[in-house]
């Protein structure tokens, strides 16, 4: 019989259900650099392609999971314009993981996927 391994057990198991269902930090402003792995609270703006600056690197969406303005009803987005008008289109509360050196996913808050990035040539509005 082992001793000491049940009370370990139980802190590791504490240690893992309290972090289920925490929402992350916070991206703070003016973050360019990403770590593998690590997850953020993320605001995406939708808007003309959607591009972002990482790791000295634009990346672009290559799949998302809506299209402007038919947003899944569960989701914590603010529309605020329905047409081709300078600006964000909406603006979706979430979450930003750099998943390895050449995929960022971003997820709603109860981890759906809205887009899938990748590095790749921006296309600007106006």
């Amino acid at each position: 019989m082992r001793k000491g391994i049940g009370p370990l057990l139980v802190v590791l198991a504490a240690t893992a259900c309290s972090t289920i269902g925490n929402t992350p930090p916070s991206l703070p402003t003016g973050t360019e650099t990403l770590t593998v792995g690590q997850t953020w609270a993320f605001t995406m703006y939708v808007g003309c392609g959607e591009p972002v600056f990482y790791n000295d690197t634009w990346w672009v969406v290559t799949e998302k999971a809506f299209e402007h303005p038919d947003y899944v009803t569960d989701w914590d987005v603010e529309v605020l314009n329905q047409g081709a008008v300078d600006g964000p289109d909406a603006k979706i509360q979430a979450t930003i993981t750099l998943v390895d050196e050449a995929h960022i996913e971003i997820r709603t808050n109860h981890g759906a996927l809205v887009a899938i990035y990748q590095p790749g040539e921006p296309s600007f509005c106006g």
